[in-house]
């Protein structure tokens, strides 16, 4: 079995290479932050009030817009105790959502100053599960800031509520993922729809050092800049600096994983599978994968198991894969 290299003078090198290239976080926390979450009922919002906004969001909003918000309803009523419901039923009485012509790469976008969600209605595909990531944008009222999580928990949720679209920010899934599995789903939405990263960064210090942890955020998202920079350049020096960045990343999760469990990134099914979704490479005890993708639910809580995907050169195979962080959930959706 394969394991990371995390010795100190490696370790320490690849971290150096990283701050050199000057690389910085912005716009961590200011949201104030709630106590009560990782496995503690937060009560200070139950699901009857979620409904309630749900029934605001639907009131405040134009006529035209209901069936958008109809699209998120269970979304809302789940994770509404983390939205910041005053400040979305104001911005939801003049939420636009207007279909045109975009470069055909580019499917939709939330805009937060002017309030709109723009939907290219020339994709080839079902828009409305465009819209349903682009209304969770609306909804997390401007994310973290950080865009590798936003984008990673967004597709992620927009995946388990509306339907899995493999490919897709495949390599932010695989991150935000991973880091569900260490701080569980009601850390990563909070940290998500209020925008308070501090919930996150303080839920890791219970594994790594605070240095560890804002080095950890810094580098997956410096690692995807890189990535996204390459893949439009095609410059082997983005690609590098992508490597180096994704190094880290998992030098850091294979400490905060033996901290945790006592098991390193290679000894466990599913982190091994993220980390070779991040790097392109096989970090499975598979021979001869091309590609692998994971289909767990983490969010909708109907159930916490899920499926490795292995491609094979002459097709593919799955396993089921039972849950790190935490017993099967069964419950059902009304």
């Amino acid at each position: 079995m394969k394991t990371l290299n995390n010795n100190n003078n490696g370790y320490l090198k690849l971290i150096a290479s990283i701050l050199t290239l000057e690389i910085f976080i912005t716009g961590f926390s200011g949201c104030q932050r709630v106590e009560n979450v990782d496995g503690k009922p937060d009560n200070s919002v139950s699901e009857v009030d979620s409904k309630d906004l749900f029934r605001q969001l639907c009131n405040s909003t134009d006529v035209s817009n209901i069936e958008a918000f109809e699209l998120v309803k269970d979304y809302i009523i789940d994770y509404g105790k983390y939205m910041n419901s005053a400040d979305l039923i104001k911005s939801a009485k003049d939420l636009k959502i207007v279909y045109k012509n975009l470069d055909m790469e580019q499917t939709g976008y939330y805009n937060k100053k002017s309030n709109t969600i723009v939907i290219n209605d020339r994709i080839n595909g079902d828009s409305n599960g465009v819209l349903f990531h682009e209304m969770e944008h609306f909804l997390s009222n401007g994310g973290t800031g950080i865009k590798t999580l936003d984008e990673g928990i967004t597709q992620e949720t927009r995946n388990e509520y509306y339907g899995r679209e493999t490919g897709i920010y495949s390599k932010e899934v695989a991150y935000t993922n991973a880091l569900t599995e260490i701080v569980g789903k009601d850390v990563m939405q909070k940290t998500y729809l209020s925008g308070d990263l501090e919930l996150l960064i303080n839920r890791l210090e219970r594994y790594t050092s605070r240095a560890d942890a804002d080095t950890l955020i810094k580098c997956i998202d410096s690692a995807m800049s890189f990535y996204s920079s390459y893949t439009e350049t095609g410059y082997q020096s983005d690609y590098n600096n992508y490597e180096a960045c994704n190094g880290v990343v998992w030098v850091i999760m294979d400490s905060i994983l033996m901290n945790k469990l006592g098991i390193n990134v290679a000894d466990s099914e599913i982190f091994s599978a993220y980390w070779s979704i991040t790097t392109g490479e096989n970090h499975t005890n598979k021979p001869n994968v091309n590609r692998i993708y994971v289909s767990k639910d983490y969010y909708v809580g109907e159930k916490d198991t899920g499926k490795i995907n292995y491609y094979f050169k002459n097709g593919y195979t799955s396993v089921e894969s039972e849950p790190i962080n935490g017993k099967v959930n069964t419950k059902k959706r009304s």
